[in-house]
């Protein structure tokens, strides 16, 4: 087995691993509340604005169950190879999941700048200003946030695909001669 490189060799696979590591329990203790209230507290603060699964549109919905059956597992196994410099063996499956991660994001985002309104109802954030259901500073937070979600998986899939050569990563098959 090859000795792993540290992260101060490949600092853009530190980005994603942290990327991978923070989402486990943003994905556990946030967006699973929507398939699983029951498991969490009523008295959880973040529980008060959110509008039962049944509620939110389908899109939204089929969006939460891709992130908890397909992308949570993902997460830990990204994480693994990260961790262990075995990364570019995950290269399909990372391919699948920037891809499909980076058009929901958008899809989340364009419906946010089309359909003001319904972002307001969905969340539940009610805007004092009229506009898009949130305040300014809400709706800077909102895209803020959401925007790291659309440029980590473009990142990723620009690690797997046109800097996998450029970033001299490693992979296993014919040694050049």
């Amino acid at each position: 087995m090859s000795q792993v490189r540290p992260f101060s060799k490949r600092p853009l696979d530190f980005a994603l691993f942290l990327y991978m590591l923070q989402h486990i329990p943003v994905a556990m203790f946030i967006d699973a509340q929507g398939f699983f209230p029951d498991l969490y507290p009523p008295s959880d603060p973040y529980m008060a604005t959110w509008v039962p699964m049944p509620i939110q549109p389908g899109w939204f919905r089929a969006f939460v169950l891709c992130e908890m059956t397909i992308q949570f597992p993902y997460f830990l196994y990204a994480a693994h190879h990260l961790w262990n410099d075995t990364f570019q063996s995950t290269k399909t499956l990372s391919l699948i999941y920037g891809s499909h991660v980076a058009t929901t994001v958008f899809a989340i985002l364009f419906d946010y700048f089309v359909n003001f309104d319904a972002l307001g109802k969905i969340t539940g954030a009610l805007g004092s200003n009229g506009i898009r259901g949130f305040t300014s500073t809400q709706s800077v937070f909102f895209i803020a946030i959401y925007s790291i979600y659309l440029v980590f998986p473009l990142l990723l899939l620009g690690r797997m695909t046109i800097w996998a050569n450029t970033l001299k990563i490693p992979t296993k098959g014919k040694k050049s001669q």
